[in-house]
């Protein structure tokens, strides 16, 4: 999974420089790198990696923080939870991913704890929102409807819903 730059620098601390000053050098270049790549990448697709766990997640999160330009985002087949898809949006501040238009977080089991962590991003330019196949229910779908509803994902157009359990009622079924 990714390392963002502040992670990155964690990591440098713990390892032995012949030159202890080359330390802050390597640290400049790798900010540096990471800024320009990752700022100026349109489209992330992460389909099918092994799944990450919360710190992954976490510095998944931080690194989106630098996709300034990101359009499309694939979180597909991931067997993202609800916890550590709320871990990588923690991580999300009211400014990150202004450009992006298509999320996709089919297949995975964020559930209701994901939409609920979903809702509270500042998505204004997504177009394209999937959630098929996810562990969400009515109360997830409810959030997701009084966030619609309140001016979150003004943008919205498309909302793949298939594979979930909505309006589901186990006393109905023979």
């Amino acid at each position: 999974w990714p390392t963002s730059p502040d992670d990155f620098d964690k990591l440098l601390e713990t390892k032995v420089f012949t030159n202890g000053s080359d330390r802050d050098a390597v640290k400049a270049l790798y900010r540096r790198m990471s800024q320009q790549q990752l700022g100026s990448v349109k489209l992330l697709d992460f389909d099918g990696m092994v799944p990450p766990n919360l710190a992954d997640a976490q510095r998944l999160g931080r690194c989106l923080q630098l996709c300034s330009n990101l359009e499309s985002l694939w979180l597909n087949r991931l067997e993202l939870r609800g916890d550590t898809f709320r871990a990588m949006v923690a991580e999300l501040d009211a400014h990150s991913l202004p450009k992006l238009k298509t999320l996709v977080l089919k297949e995975n089991s964020i559930g209701n704890e994901g939409v609920r962590a979903l809702v509270r991003l500042s998505l204004d330019s997504v177009t394209r929102l999937s959630l098929v196949s996810n562990s969400i229910d009515d109360v997830g779908m409810q959030s997701l409807a009084a966030a619609i509803a309140a001016g979150k994902l003004p943008a919205v157009t498309a909302v793949g819903l298939e594979g979930l359990s909505l309006g589901d009622n186990p006393g109905d079924r023979a």
